[in-house]
């Protein structure tokens, strides 16, 4: 058994606490600490590169960040962010086996449409129930030889509601997952509604984004959630801190509103989706005129 389908099967370890790296600094904090193991996610490691996580880097770009991270957890377990796989399920079969050469234990993978955006912004999509199954089954087998375990994320909570979420856990179990993540509930309900039907161990998103539930460690796992990820709060507060040091070097005033909001300022996030938007209409204007 591998290592995390064997914490998880430990019901006495308690709730596995998974904090955030966003660089090898961050992970040597983290493999110093009393944490089991190391997380990364996308969102930071795009914020590191001076980007929102709107599916901008490059699988290059992430695996290079992901070197990093595991040299410097130095043994302990990496459980990294696979995004929606990296393209079609020939691409979901690369990502897998490079992550394991990298040395990464544990991997969860989602069904957004590409390119895929931080679960927690408005305007995420998924693709149909046979092409989720079909990329969380390619991935756990391809996790089988390569010694990566599979963590099944869905994204359809927001945009297809709870029943579709908990109907794709279920099937995603089914592939053979060690752990689900529904991401992005909207209130403890639905945290519990998710923990109490799920059949695999649950995985929660702690990320404080402001659009779900602030839950401390002792309500989730008496809820039964069985691990917890924070993937940016080390970011959040690295990003505070280097703004008020500048405050105290060159003077001025805060200049954003901080936290989750902040940094998606900082790296310029609504801008780029209206950007976007605006290239397909003025794409659909263009084709209207052919």
């Amino acid at each position: 058994m591998a290592w995390l389908s064997e914490r998880l099967a430990d019901t006495s370890a308690g709730l596995l606490v998974l904090p955030g790296a966003h660089d090898g600094l961050t992970a040597k904090l983290i493999a110093g600490s009393k944490a089991e193991a190391v997380y990364c996610g996308g969102f930071a490691t795009a914020a590191v590169a001076g980007l929102p996580d709107l599916g901008l880097l490059s699988f290059e770009e992430i695996s290079g960040a992901l070197v990093r991270i595991v040299e410097a957890a130095g043994g302990k377990p990496v459980v990294a962010d696979g995004d929606a796989g990296h393209g079609g399920l020939l691409n979901v079969e690369r990502t897998i086996h490079r992550l394991g050469r990298i040395g990464v234990s544990a991997v969860h993978i989602e069904d957004q449409v590409a390119p895929k955006r931080c679960g927690h912004l408005d305007g995420k999509m998924v693709v149909s129930r046979d092409e989720a199954i079909a990329r969380i089954a390619t991935a756990v087998a391809a996790g089988r030889k390569a010694g990566v375990e599979i963590i099944g994320r869905t994204d359809a909570l927001g945009p297809e509601g709870l029943d579709e979420a908990l109907w794709r856990a279920e099937a995603f179990h089914k592939t053979g997952v060690v752990a689900v993540l529904v991401d992005a509930p909207r209130s403890a309900e639905e945290v519990r509604t998710i923990a109490e039907n799920a059949s695999a161990p649950v995985v929660f998103n702690a990320a404080p984004t402001g659009s779900g539930p602030a839950l401390d460690h002792k309500a989730l796992q008496t809820i039964g959630i069985a691990a917890v990820i924070h993937p940016i709060e080390g970011l959040l507060a690295a990003t505070a801190a280097v703004e008020a040091t500048l405050r105290t070097l060159v003077g001025g005033k805060a200049q954003h509103c901080g936290g989750f909001d902040g940094i998606n300022e900082i790296l310029g996030t609504h801008a780029l989706v209206s950007r976007e938007r605006a290239l397909w209409q003025t794409t659909t204007n263009d084709l209207g005129r052919i």
